[in-house]
């Protein structure tokens, strides 16, 4: 999840205050209210056809609270959590922290503080719409931001020697791994580090890595290069879809129907499918509802 945030930070780019609440309510708190109620209207429109009423309206209660609390992870005061989506609150706040300290002289300590008081601040309580996971996130965002603006993938990129180029590759490859292996893990939708700040640059280093092996795929592979490209731009959506798909869509009853053997594979399968296939019917779908109007206005003018 820290790869999310820090390409975020590559990306970011400094607004007034009021363009920028502006982006964030287009761009991320929009796609997670469509996302909430459409899980909310599936799950309630499904049992209300089984004649399950009651069931509907605790269902709907349960997820107006959940998509009103906006948990990623915790569960405070038995509120379910959202799931995935959480990452959209999450940057938001991400964003607009960013954007309101971007011009202070003495920015990184700013970053710290806010990061620290999210991470510290989690121990005890779990605000409404992962406002801490937002404010820890602020640090990795900050890393995206020294990234773009000292070119380090580019500069790292245009290393001359092709043999130190394979030595820093490998060098952070065995040590994320090491870290994996011996359970230093970072949990963004908690606030979370269980091993401190070297979490924290384990994070970053994995980052680097999944960033230069895309890198690489780009350059070497076409056909996969595209499909990268594909899945880069339609992130947003497929994140949305994905959840709506983990939690409304009852892939195993389908594939058992089909008579499918191995259950586990074909619904790891099934979402893949779905998240790939799902945003190009969306977005073609749109496109021709658009144009009809737009036809069908320009007959009216007629």
């Amino acid at each position: 999840m820290p790869l999310f945030f820090i390409i975020s930070g590559y990306f970011f780019k400094y607004r007034k205050m009021k363009d920028c609440l502006k982006n964030n309510i287009k761009r991320l708190i929009i796609p997670y209210i469509i996302t909430s109620i459409a899980v909310i209207l599936y799950k309630v429109i499904r049992l209300s056809i089984k004649g399950n009423f009651s069931g509907a309206l605790r269902t709907a209660k349960t997820w107006i609270l959940a998509a009103l609390y906006g948990s990623g992870n915790f569960q405070p005061f038995g509120i379910q959590i959202i799931g995935a989506i959480w990452f959209l609150l999450a940057l938001s706040f991400a964003n607009f922290f960013m954007n309101l300290i971007f011009n202070k002289k003495y920015r990184f300590i700013y970053v710290i503080i806010i990061a620290y008081i999210g991470y510290k601040t989690a121990k005890y309580i779990w605000l409404p719409w992962s406002v801490q996971g937002g404010m820890f996130a602020l640090l990795f965002l900050y890393v995206g931001v020294l990234a773009k603006k000292y070119d380090i993938f580019e500069k790292f990129k245009k290393l001359h020697n092709i043999y130190i180029y394979i030595l820093c590759y490998t060098i952070l490859t065995v040590i994320v791994v090491w870290a994996v292996y011996n359970g230093i893990t970072i949990s963004m939708a908690r606030a979370v580090c269980n091993g401190g700040i070297l979490s924290i640059i384990i994070a970053i280093l994995a980052t680097f890595l999944c960033i230069e092996f895309s890198r690489f795929i780009e350059e070497h592979t076409k056909l996969c290069s595209k499909f990268l490209s594909y899945i880069g731009n339609n992130s947003l959506i497929c994140l949305c879809l994905h959840l709506f798909s983990l939690n409304c869509l009852d892939w195993q009853k389908v594939l058992t129907k089909l008579r499918i053997n191995n259950i586990s594979m074909g619904i790891v399968i099934a979402n893949i499918l779905w998240v790939i296939v799902m945003p190009f019917i969306i977005k073609n779908g749109i496109k021709y509802i658009k144009n009809k109007i737009k036809i069908g206005g320009q007959k009216n003018e007629i």
